[in-house]
């Protein structure tokens, strides 16, 4: 008797295991021109799916993806139907095509991260059902170009969160507005809940809001963090960074 129960035990632990963390966010964008009137405005939802070696990110661009168990990066572009892989860790350099390199070496210092400090505030609040605490961040980029990201982190979720930092800091790795200081702010640990991104210049402003409404439980599937099939290896990785001169 006691080693059936033990046995129903085991099964239900590896059930629990096995199954996914799907991470529903509701995201906006607000464009904001020198008279304070919006010019333009959108909303979207992206998932986030966990498992115990993988992470998924599905944005309205297409998806990444991130396997710890090989290592992998990939980059889903769901309307062509192709994908781009990397090995981690990921920098930008290695994905830039050879017209980039050749510009980047006629323009030496032409890729610059931004240059931001990471502050923990010391707030704490109930956001949903997560306790949170508040992480500042204030940095620039460019010419004129300076940024506010104020975002509340909370350590409840009871997850392995490694394949996520690792895809967001691959990720943050393809633009130059978050490469240089994101290492810092996932040292914090913890899932976002709540963010608000304002980037401001003599043109315009640009406010990102982000926030996590829906966290459940779903069935685990393995080929969630595959290229599906049909797809063809022949993307590049959606960069922010693209050398003046260069032909691609």
């Amino acid at each position: 008797m006691i080693c059936w129960k033990l046995t129903i035990l085991l099964l239900l632990c590896a059930s629990a295991s096995a199954a996914d963390l799907r991470l529903e966010h509701q995201r906006s964008f607000e464009a904001i021109n020198l008279q304070g009137e919006t010019v333009f405005q959108h909303e979207m939802t992206e998932v986030v799916f966990l498992s115990e070696q993988a992470a998924r990110y599905d944005a309205r661009i297409g998806s990444f993806i991130v396997r710890t168990e090989d290592g992998i990066f990939l980059w889903l572009d769901h309307e062509a139907r192709t994908f781009a892989e990397a090995r981690l860790p990921v920098t930008m350099e290695e994905l830039l095509s050879d017209d980039d390199k050749k510009c980047i070496e006629s323009f030496p210092g032409v890729v610059k991260d931004a240059e931001a400090t990471v502050q923990q505030t010391g707030e704490e609040k109930t956001i949903g059902d997560w306790q949170s605490a508040k992480i500042h961040v204030e940095g620039q980029f460019g010419e004129g170009l300076s940024f506010v990201d104020d975002r509340w982190i909370t350590h409840e979720l009871e997850v392995d969160l490694e394949p996520y930092h690792l895809l967001i800091g691959a990720k943050a790795a393809l633009s130059l507005r978050t490469r240089g200081w994101i290492d810092e702010l996932l040292a914090e640990g913890g899932y976002p809940v709540e963010s608000e991104t304002i980037e401001s210049s003599p043109k315009r402003r640009r406010i990102y809001r982000n926030r996590l409404v829906d966290v459940r439980e779903i069935e685990s599937d393995e080929t969630r963090y595959q290229p599906p099939a049909g797809y063809v290896r022949d993307s590049r990785f959606p960069l922010d960074f693209r050398c003046v001169g260069s032909e691609t």
